[in-house]
């Protein structure tokens, strides 16, 4: 069964170790980006674009919930602002009470400071959509599956989830290549 679950991101692996030869201002571009729903509920995310076809990315929310990830571009973004992706996210979660720390319960002693919850390691397997704008502005839409241990019901352990995120692409000069 674990065998099974892994071959997709063995798959993942394969497509995205494919190289690209063309050199355009995507190439070496990184995009800092505020993301909504997703792996972290509410966070930070930053991708960088290791050339056209692939790009690497991380990510932090609020609830120190954490992601690294890759995706593969499926459509040429040197010729075209929008591309649609594929992409393998390892996940951390960790269990949420009344998100934005209202209410810990159990799960936070301050009196120790020590965090008492629940956490795991997941795998988001997601299919998104990007555009990229001439002046920088980048946004991405996304929905997949999502593998975790148990559901928490909190909205990012649920099988099925999406993300949206927007932010600002910054372009890597090309005047030396």
């Amino acid at each position: 069964m674990n065998a099974l679950r892994l071959s997709p991101v063995i798959i993942l692996f394969l497509i995205c170790c494919k190289t690209s030869a063309q050199v355009d201002s995507i190439k070496g571009s990184s995009s800092l980006m505020l993301q909504f729903w997703g792996p972290e509920l509410l966070g930070l995310s930053l991708n960088y674009n290791v050339n056209p076809s692939f790009s690497l990315n991380a990510g932090i929310g609020l609830n120190i919930d954490m992601h690294l990830g890759a995706n593969y571009y499926l459509l040429d973004r040197t010729k075209s602002r929008s591309s649609l992706y594929v992409g393998g996210q390892l996940v951390y979660y960790r269990e949420l009470e009344d998100f934005l720390g209202l209410d810990f319960g159990s799960l936070y002693d301050t009196s120790e400071n020590t965090y008492n919850g629940d956490t795991q390691i997941g795998l988001y397997l997601p299919i998104g959509y990007e555009f990229l704008g001439r002046r920088g502005f980048t946004a991405q839409a996304e929905i997949g599956y999502n593998l975790v241990g148990k559901d928490w019901d909190q909205g990012n352990t649920l099988p099925l989830i999406g993300a949206i995120r927007i932010g600002y692409t910054f372009r890597r000069s090309n005047a030396h290549e």
